[in-house]
């Protein structure tokens, strides 16, 4: 038995057979061929790899490149095309230009002549250029509506391949987005490698990549592969937190997953090699289970165990397959990286500039949490003298901030020549010692008190080194703590002019300040400064500055003068004496570096933002249509083209008298906007400290050929009192008769009012002839209560608000003279088109009330013609041999046999008018042009009439015009020859028969602006903070009025503003608002002074009572017009939205008897669209917004 066991043992232990030895010879060659075709094209793959990186590399760089001059750009030169931009921006506070352009196949940037080639292998480079509202930008537009460029650059690669790059970036310096950009695609797909890139530490680390593309290429064409990638998006996040936060887990997960990366590896690039691999590691397998070490190990195991089985030749084999696959996955993975490093530069140089940008928002929030602190500023950024470090993760990256302040640290001292000043965080470069190595003289506004200065002239400044400036000063002074700031002088007596930011007409205006070393040109930043200064009045005003320059003498030349937000210069400008001090603002540089890494690896980028540190209240608007809208008085029915057309009016009261006795009733029509539940303008209400501010416009037509021209009008034709109401407050569950609003309205009305017997117990009541309130028109005599409600602005100094007093220019009566002129009938301008601020104050409570009132009242009001008093002449018809036609004319006939005769009639007193700002309707009669509809009084020229023809109507407004002007006329004195057996009540038919019906064109645009403020506007703290509302008003039209755009904003020139076709959609419509482009005439209010009407308000339970309370107060701008009108009557308050219906704002109508089935006469009606609003929301102080550069 022995001797057979050893003879098994042997034929055990013999060798590999001739055909065992062969198939291995053949299996090796195999492999071999195989192995070095794959060798062949991973080598191929790599140098392949290795070149497209390079090419993306290139293209990278370019990229970087341009997004640097982009972001930072402060203006675009010339007409930039899809292929071509030249931009300028701040290079080390040094304004630059930039060009890029395509030539053939390079990209090439010129830089102050000097040109170089950014990339070649170019095949194609598009810029585009967006809007704020999405649409096409062009350089008309203003650089302050760009918002993005997008580039798209495909650049040519090894094998035709193409690398392409789509960029959309967004300037710094020139928008701030109101909402943000979503790329088409964004927020699909994007499925991540939890495990893999939290193991890796980035998503992008090579073996990473590997995976992801081993995914997207293999494992989502299979069912099992989806499965199981769903699977793993469910357990993937929870294994990856883990071990997130454990590096010795992470290392360990990475040696699991190299493995699978080389067979991913493989199964991407090599699959063919994959069943030779596995055949090469059997035969290696056998190969070392037959070798002698293992025959003698498993002797001695054969003694202790069972003999090796197949299953551990297979375990050994799985062995060996996972340590070459795992070795080969990371070589192989180790070859992709090494073509693939050159892309990580530019990464993380990306990632190194948004930190620098969040430092730099740090800096901004640190500043506005301690305004009124630099000390604690500074502390927050700094210790010990030194910039902090702000560490963001745990890989080393961070920011840092430096600032260098423009103004110093004032220490308190005795009266001396020599000042010395501190530092807050860092000097600028201006000051450091080899920039005072020249003799630089100017002026210092020094501390001397709480709340006093001085001006003093410095004639040497030293850096000691140490932290310190120190001057020598013309005269002692006697320092207090505080801020010592740099002033400059203005070079020449001047008339400083200003524009507001972003617009265009601005940019070439200039200061000149004098010598730059010694006039202190060179203490000023070189952009974006904000200089404060005093008039002759001794009137404070600020302006800011675009950029400091220098003409050929070396004096400082301020360029680009801008108005500072809410107090813009005269539009005519400030007349300064020469050596008007301007002193500089609080002003730093916001230095911040972001840093990517650590060590060698790491990457850093730097901006520099040059700020002002004014603080200013910024707000974001939040806008909407009038869309839908619900009836709250009367009806409407939309029209095909979007508008709304006004088809029912109902009865409302214009006056009443003791417990609503002898009503006067009109016709009113009010459409609100429906609102969803809550209100968005609650909302926006509530996210603003309890403040609702908002503009609002509309676009109005009233079609004349609808109007009611029967011989016996249920309303006057030509009358209308369309327009919008705002604050609307209704009392819920009552009539809507129970509202209270503001308005803002086009009106042309005719006073007088027809009286009516008979109804329930045969009561007296009256009607509007016009059906508008007469009490529009009320003159209410002067008003000696100078207390008002509205408050004065400021309580003493040079901008006291000093009230004026009510005279008889009320609308119907513009100046003193022309307000002689008053007739039996009514007020002399009955007629007179305007645009009207009023208001409703009605409770139906009031009936069982003693006393009598109207709700309406007239707060302010514009004419929209020039007026002229005129005499006209009316000649009758006569026969014979001497006839003549009948006509009214403008003077009297030269010649003419009826002049000293009773056929010649008059002078009568009348009103020439024409239209003063563009928004009035003419018409062609008999050939002339005219202002308004003729009634049955044409008045025509004299010098135009024959023995046989009435002559010409009037075509000019002085006879010495060189052109023709249309012309209008208003003829209160003008009568038939039934006149004298007219009642009076009926006298405003006849002045509607005559008088020309002026109408406004069709589809004029009127806005109004709300601004709500809150202050002691009474000058007295113990009554606590009042609220007022500030009124504006403006109009436009469709056809714009062609002129000098850009020089006013009261003028009547303006652009074009076309109505929306497709509206309520604006997706291809830019809505327009005033302040913007000149597309709107300011309204400017009334004419002569006044102040207000004392008016008796309702007391609690009925009673009225008499109390002086004044309805509005007018504001005057900086060139001393009245364009504000201020009232407290309706306001918001803590609790504006408790019990009440508050539909806040829509369109409403007077003056006007709308039927809804009615045909031809009596149909008169108007028509309104482009109803749109738009709230102020926030009201957060921020910074003014200053200039980055990189």
């Amino acid at each position: 038995m022995e001797a057979q066991g050893m003879r098994t043992l042997q034929r055990n232990n013999r060798g590999f057979t001739l055909i065992e030895v062969i198939a291995s010879l053949v299996l090796v060659g195999l492999l071999a061929a195989t192995a070095g075709m794959g060798m062949v094209q991973a080598t191929n793959a790599f140098i392949f790899t290795k070149e497209s990186i390079m090419l993306g590399q290139k293209g990278d760089l370019a990229m970087s490149r341009l997004r640097r001059s982009i972001q930072n750009l402060t203006t675009i030169d010339g007409a930039p095309t899809s292929s071509s931009l030249s931009i300028r921006r701040l290079d080390k506070g040094v304004e630059i230009t930039e060009s890029y352009s395509l030539s053939g196949s390079n990209f090439r940037l010129n830089v102050g002549g000097g040109q170089r080639v950014l990339t070649d292998s170019v095949q194609s480079l598009t810029l585009s250029y967006l809007h704020t509202n999405g649409s096409t930008w062009t350089p008309a537009m203003g650089i302050d509506k760009l918002a993005a460029i997008n580039v798209t650059t495909a650049l040519s690669g090894p094998g035709g391949a193409v690398v392409t790059y789509v960029d959309r970036i967004m300037p710094r310096n020139t928008y701030s987005p109101k909402s943000a950009f979503t790329p088409a695609g964004a927020g699909s797909g994007g499925y991540k490698c939890f495990v893999a890139s939290v193991a890796y530490g980035s998503g992008d680390y090579p073996a990473v990549r590997v995976l992801r593309q081993f995914r997207d290429s293999v494992l989502v064409k299979y069912a099992g592969g989806r499965k199981f990638i769903e699977f793993y998006y469910k357990v993937g996040p929870d294994l990856a937190d883990a071990f997130k936060s454990s590096s010795f887990l992470k290392t360990l997960v990475r040696g699991l997953l190299l493995p699978f990366v080389g067979v991913a590896f493989l199964l991407l690039y090599f699959p063919a090699g994959i069943p030779l691999f596995l055949l090469i590691l059997l035969l290696l397998t056998r190969l070392i289970v037959k070798s002698d070490w293992m025959q003698n190990a498993l002797k001695k195991r054969s003694s202790q165990t069972r003999p090796l089985n197949q299953k551990g030749i297979v375990l050994i084999w799985l062995v060996l397959t996972m340590v070459i696959m795992a070795t080969l996955g990371g070589a192989m993975v180790s070859l992709y990286s090494s073509a693939n490093i050159a892309s990580v530069p530019a990464y993380f140089s990306q990632n190194a500039y948004y930190l620098a940008e969040s430092g730099r928002n740090l800096a901004a929030k640190m500043f506005l949490a301690n305004k009124d602190s630099d000390e604690n500023f500074i502390n927050s950024l700094y210790s010990s003298g030194v910039s902090k470090i702000f560490p963001v993760g745990n890989q080393g990256d961070h920011f840092r901030i430096k600032v260098k302040t423009y103004y110093f640290r004032c220490y308190p001292g005795a009266a001396s020549t020599t000042l010395s000043v501190g530092k807050w965080g860092e000097f600028p470069n201006n000051w450091q010692d080899a920039n005072l190595s020249a003799n630089k003289t100017g002026w210092l506004q020094i501390p001397t008190g709480a709340s006093t200065s001085t001006i003093v002239r410095f004639n040497l400044v030293t850096n000691t080194g140490a932290g310190y400036l120190t001057f020598n000063l013309d005269s002692a002074v006697a320092p207090v703590a505080g801020r010592v700031m740099p002033v400059v002088k203005l070079n020449g007596a001047q008339t400083i002019v200003a524009r507001n930011v972003g617009d265009a007409a601005g940019n070439s205006l200039t200061i000149n300040i004098g010598n730059y070393n010694t006039n202190g040109g060179f203490m000023l930043p070189t952009v974006s400064g904000i200089l404060s200064f005093k008039d002759a009045s001794n009137k404070d005003w600020n302006i800011i500055y675009d950029r400091v320059t220098q003409n050929n003498s070396s004096e400082v030349i301020l360029t680009g003068i801008r108005n500072y937000p809410g107090k813009p210069l005269p539009t005519v400008g400030l007349a300064l004496a020469d050596g008007t001090p301007f002193v500089l603002g609080r002003y730093a540089q916001i230095i911040s570096t972001g840093t990517v890494g650590s060590g060698m690896m790491s990457i850093a980028q730097t901006i520099t933002q040059n700020q002002p540190l004014d603080v200013v209240k910024l707000y974001s608007y939040q806008s909407g249509a009038f869309d839908p809208m619900t009836p709250l008085l009367g009806t409407f029915a939309t029209q095909g083209d979007g508008s709304i057309k006004i088809t029912q009016t109902v009865q409302t009261y214009s006056y009443v008298g003791s417990g609503i006795s002898n009503p006067t009733y009109m016709q009113e029509s009010f459409q609100a906007v429906s609102w969803p539940n809550p209100s968005p303008l609650r909302t926006i209400w509530e996210q603003s400290s309890f403040i609702l501010s908002y503009d609002l416009q509309a676009k109005i037509k009233f079609t004349e050929t609808e109007d009611d021209r029967s011989s016996s009008p249920v309303n006057h034709p030509g009358n209308y009192m369309p327009g919008i109401a705002f604050r609307v407050k209704c009392t819920p569950g009552t009539s809507n008769k129970d509202c209270q609003y503001y308005g803002a309205s086009f009106v042309r009305g005719i006073q007088g009012t027809l009286r009516h017997s008979g109804g329930c117990g045969g009561e007296t009541y009256y009607t509007e002839e016009d059906d508008i309130s007469d009490n529009l028109f009320e003159e209410f005599g002067s008003n000696s209560d100078s207390r008002p409600n509205a408050g004065d602005i400021k309580c003493s100094g040079p901008d006291k608000f000093v009230p004026n007093f009510w005279n008889s220019n009320n609308p119907s009566q513009s100046t003193t003279a022309e307000a002689a002129v008053v007739l039996s009938g009514g007020a002399a301008l009955d007629g007179i088109p305007y645009i009207l601020l009023w208001q409703k104050d009605w409770s139906q409570s009031a009936g069982s009330c003693s006393g009598a009132e109207s709700p309406w009242d007239w707060l302010s009001f514009m004419p929209l013609v020039d007026a002229k008093v005129q005499k006209v002449y009316h000649y009758n018809a006569t026969t014979g041999a001497s006839a003549r036609p009948e006509g009214w004319y403008e003077g009297t006939i030269s010649g003419d046999p009826r002049n000293g005769t009773s056929h010649r009639e008059g002078p009568y007193t009348v009103w020439k008018l024409k239209d003063k700002y563009g928004v009035l309707k003419t018409y062609t009669l008999e050939g002339v042009t005219i202002l308004g509809m003729s009634g049955d009084a044409v008045i025509r020229d004299p010098a135009t009439a024959s023995a046989s023809s009435a002559g010409l109507p009037v075509s000019k407004w002085a006879s010495a015009d060189a052109s023709n002007t249309a012309v209008g006329w208003i003829l209160p004195h003008a009568k038939d020859s039934t006149y004298s057996s007219v009642s009076s009540s009926d006298y405003p038919y006849y002045k509607a028969r005559y008088n020309y019906r002026i109408y406004p064109k069709p589809w004029v645009t009127l806005t109004a602006q709300i601004v709500e403020l809150v202050g002691d506007f009474d000058c007295n703290s113990a009554n606590g903070e009042e609220r007022i509302n500030a009124v504006m008003a403006h109009v436009s039209s469709e056809d714009g009025v062609a002129g000098a755009i850009g020089t006013s904003p009261k003028d009547a020139y303006r652009k074009a503003y076309p109505r929306n076709p497709n509206y309520p959609d604006i997706s291809n419509y830019t809505v327009q608002w005033p302040g913007v482009d000149d597309y709107f005439t300011m309204a400017v209010w009334g004419r002569g002074n006044y102040s207000s009407k004392t008016v008796r308000r309702t007391a609690e339970n009925c009673g009225w009572v008499s109390v002086n309370v004044k309805l509005v107060e007018k504001g005057k701008d900086v060139d001393n017009d009245d364009v504000v009108a201020y009232t407290s009557f309706l306001t918001t308050g803590l609790n504006y939205f408790t019990g009440y219906d508050v539909p806040e704002f829509g369109y409403h109508t007077a003056g006007i008897s709308a039927k809804s089935d009615c045909t031809g006469e009596h149909c008169e009606s108007v028509y309104f669209t482009d109803g749109y609003w738009r709230a102020m929301k926030g009201g957060i102080a921020g910074l003014i917004p200053g200039i980055q550069e990189q």
